[in-house]
């Protein structure tokens, strides 16, 4: 079975370890003897699936691939703390390395890169541009106005957040306290 790591496991705080395991990576259950070498508190896996060799990860560190795949609605990011969460949520790594791991996708919808922290806008209905969104429900819309431009988060295929372009920009270049 697929687990996808969701903090990084680093050898200097595992001695068993002979290598660091970061979060967002993938591994998989191994079913095969191990000879009485996990502990109670972590669970045996290897890099691919059912080949070994095995080594132990802490139970706390992994999360069933699967269990991400339940049919969710789509979420509206609008601050960025919920921006995090839902990269951790999703199993990627704090620099977002490699989000095509995680079976993430993206795609850029609306027709007007204007305000941060607008959701989505719309103004100046009277134009002819078409434009697609979500409504609150996950269901998708096309009418014809102008509507910030947004971020359509995805994984494997399936919506599963949304966020103006404009505040990721803007968050992407606050400073860390």
């Amino acid at each position: 079975m697929k687990y996808i790591l969701i903090r990084d496991v680093l050898a200097k705080d595992h001695h068993w370890l002979s290598e660091d395991h970061r979060k967002g990576d993938i591994v998989y259950s191994y079913g095969g003897a191990t000879y009485g070498c996990i502990t109670e508190q972590g669970a045996a896996f290897t890099k691919e699936d059912g080949i070994p060799p095995f080594f132990e990860l802490p139970s706390d560190s992994v999360m069933r691939r699967d269990s991400l795949l339940v049919k969710r609605k789509v979420v509206r990011i609008i601050e960025k703390e919920q921006f995090e969460a839902l990269a951790l949520e999703l199993g990627m790594r704090d620099d977002w390395h490699e989000p095509d791991e995680q079976e993430i996708t993206v795609e850029v919808r609306g027709n007007n890169f204007d305000n941060a922290g607008f959701w989505p806008e719309t103004h100046a209905a009277g134009q002819t541009k078409i434009a697609k969104t979500f409504t609150a429900g996950g269901q998708e819309e096309i009418f014809p106005q102008v509507i910030e431009m947004f971020v359509v988060i995805k994984q494997d295929k399936q919506p599963v957040a949304i966020v103006n372009l404009a505040s990721l920009c803007a968050w992407a270049s606050t400073p860390s306290r």
